[in-house]
This record gives C-alpha cells, sequence and structure tokens, in this order.
C-alpha cells in the first residue's frame, strides 16, 4: 500500500467513525424524548410487541446497545456467538429483558442508557481502519461486521420505538 492509499484509507475510517458517531448522537436523542414523553403508568403498559412492556422494550433497547461493546469483543478475538439455538436465544431474550427491566424507573433507564451509550462510544472510538470489515456469525448464523454491529443501534431503535404505546 503507498502512503497515499494508506492516507486516503485513514481518512476514509475516520468519516466512517464520525458518521456512525452522529448516528449514535442522534439515536440518544431520540430515546431520550421518547423516554421523556412516557408516564410512569406508559412504561407498564403493554407494547405492540406481544413479549414486552414499554418499559421492557426500552431495558431492551439499552441492553442491546450495552452489548455492543462485548459483541466487537467477539469478533476481534475472531468469534461470534452462534452457540446458541435461536429459539433458546430468543426465549432467554425475552425473559432476561423482563428480569431486567423489573422496578425500572425513568431515570434508571436514562442513566442506563447513558452507560450503555459511553460504552459504545469508547469502542467506536477504539475501532482502527483495518478492523471495520472484521466479522464473525453470530446467533441464526448471520455474519456481522464490526462496523454492521456498532451501525445497528439505531435501526434496532427505530424498529423497536415504533412498537412504544402511549
Amino acid at each position: 500500500m503507498t502512503e497515499q492509499e494508506h492516507q486516503t484509507a485513514l481518512h476514509q475510517a475516520q468519516q466512517l467513525q464520525d458518521t456512525i458517531r452522529a448516528e449514535l448522537a442522534e439515536s440518544r436523542q431520540r430515546f431520550h424524548v421518547l423516554l421523556d414523553s412516557l408516564s410512569d403508568a406508559d412504561l407498564q403498559r403493554k407494547s405492540t410487541n406481544p413479549a414486552w412492556t414499554n418499559g421492557e422494550m426500552l431495558a431492551h433497547i439499552i441492553y442491546w446497545l450495552g452489548y455492543t461493546p462485548r459483541a466487537v469483543k467477539y469478533v476481534r478475538r475472531h468469534r461470534g456467538i452462534r452457540h446458541l439455538p435461536p429459539f433458546l436465544f430468543d426465549w432467554l431474550n425475552i425473559r432476561l429483558t423482563r428480569y431486567a427491566a423489573r422496578n425500572m424507573t425513568r431515570q434508571a433507564l436514562a442513566e442506563r442508557y447513558e452507560r450503555a451509550y459511553e460504552a459504545t462510544l469508547h469502542v467506536l472510538e477504539s475501532v482502527q481502519p483495518h478492523e471495520w470489515t472484521q466479522g464473525a456469525y453470530f446467533i441464526g448464523n448471520e455474519y456481522r461486521t464490526i462496523e454492521i454491529i456498532i451501525r445497528s443501534h439505531a435501526q434496532h431503535f427505530t424498529e423497536h420505538a415504533a412498537q412504544i404505546r402511549r
């Protein structure tokens, strides 16, 4: 690789990081607007997702944002998480989310989101240019690169925010 190609690759990687940072910041802002729009009673209401209440849905969103650093670590070790059958993964996901959301207040949800957000930003800043395309297989035999893992929060948030019922 020539010096110019190396500099171009570094510039592209920096642009990607900047784009993802902006996507995460926008999702963060949207999360807090959504959370602020919900009353304590709204958190207890069933969402349009039959598995969870609105509060559980928010806890699920937070959990997966917070899981991002671990997923990136798995990719860096050239391992995914394929050892669970999808039906078992889904069953655990529902129950662990319910458990994590029990007795959650709006303040606790906001604080948890901030911790997950900061941890994800920390991982984002640590990604080296050559790592963006590294990937591994995850549940359901889905191949995910580090870029896909970190960028997936915006889509995940949008999907589940639409299921919140006021």
